[in-house]
């Protein structure tokens, strides 16, 4: 009888366990990763105004970005334009690059044509294989040069690649892209994988861009998760909506200059023109939304803040296999 009862409690002891490694692994499945893009960029005029701020403020510019993820423990993923050096004096594109990493931020390859550039003054779609992995290989030189550090991800300008392009990737070894962004006139792929959901594309592990869809009266719209383009509302519904339907990482989209206002909506005047861009002022609008959301994640144990790195690190075949290739669908 006691040898009953001892198999018993062995039995009941190993289901218990049973049952809290099941709870676990269907917690870790709830996980939401989200990685804060930042695109920095001008590549107009002789100063670096819509990364800095300068001339307006520099609540306008990257370094205000910084400031904020820093506020809440946040590193954010900088996707830097590195081939508009030649716009400005020696050693300011270099600043740049040296200040995201000495404050511990990461810094990826952004890649948009610069007119000072014989051999990449169109979209690199329009080079072939050969070409563009002289133009890969120029981007990422440049940031290991100023910075010590090699870039582990891609992001094309205006989301220009082509099939190519991931072939590039893996020549010059940068093993993770984030330029797809579904049916985008700039996307010249042969065929879509995945709309959000993360694939590989010639052994390129591809990180979309978020394409969402947006309830209005005359029906649904396109549109992508970007704090310039979403209220906060919008932001947290999609939050909520991929970290319920197993999406298992956003890709949230800013610019250097996502804070300045280039609509007016700040009722100040036009204070500068660069090239086709207005700037009115501050965007304080899209600041207190960034700052909302980060607080709001910050009290989820459900969501992580994450960089191209730790997710790498982390990333297995098996996480494009269990998750799913959802749409959000915003209501505002």
């Amino acid at each position: 009888m006691r040898k009953k009862i001892l198999v018993l409690m062995i039995l009941l002891i190993i289901s218990i366990l049973n049952l809290g490694w099941i709870k676990q692994e269907q917690d870790s499945t709830k996980k939401l990763d989200v990685l804060v893009t930042i695109d920095v960029e001008c590549n107009r005029g002789d100063k670096p105004t819509l990364i800095t701020g300068e001339g307006v403020s520099p609540k306008c510019g990257m370094y205000n970005i910084m400031d904020i993820l820093e506020e809440y423990e946040f590193e954010g993923s900088f996707f830097v334009n590195v081939y508009e050096h030649k716009n400005y004096a020696e050693g300011v594109m270099a600043n740049i690059t040296k200040d995201i990493v000495s404050r511990g931020h990461e810094i990826n390859l952004h890649a948009h044509p610069n007119s000072n550039l014989s051999f990449y003054n169109k979209g690199i779609e329009n080079y072939n294989l050969e070409q563009q992995v002289y133009i890969l290989n120029y981007g990422k030189n440049l940031i290991e040069k100023w910075t010590g550090v090699s870039p582990l991800a891609f992001r094309g300008g205006s989301y220009r690649i082509n099939d190519d392009t991931f072939k590039a990737l893996k020549i010059v070894g940068i093993p993770v892209d984030s330029t797809v962004y579904y049916e985008n006139d700039h996307n010249k792929i042969s065929n879509y994988k995945t709309i959000n959901k993360v694939t590989k594309y010639n052994d390129i592990i591809e990180v979309p861009i978020i394409e969402l869809r947006r309830k209005t009266s005359k029906g649904f719209k396109r549109s992508k998760f970007d704090v310039d383009w979403l209220t906060y509302d919008e932001l947290i519904q999609v939050l909520e909506q991929a970290k319920n339907n197993d999406l298992k990482i956003l890709n949230l989209m800013l610019h250097s200059f996502t804070f300045a206002d280039m609509n007016g909506k700040s009722g100040g005047k036009l204070i500068l023109q660069i090239g086709n861009k207005n700037i009115y002022g501050v965007d304080n609008v899209d600041i207190d939304d960034f700052k909302k959301m980060l607080e709001y994640i910050k009290t989820d144990d459900d969501i992580d803040i994450v960089t191209f790195k730790e997710w790498y690190e982390k990333y297995s075949d098996k996480d494009m296999i269990n998750s799913r290739d959802f749409i959000p669908v915003i209501y505002r």
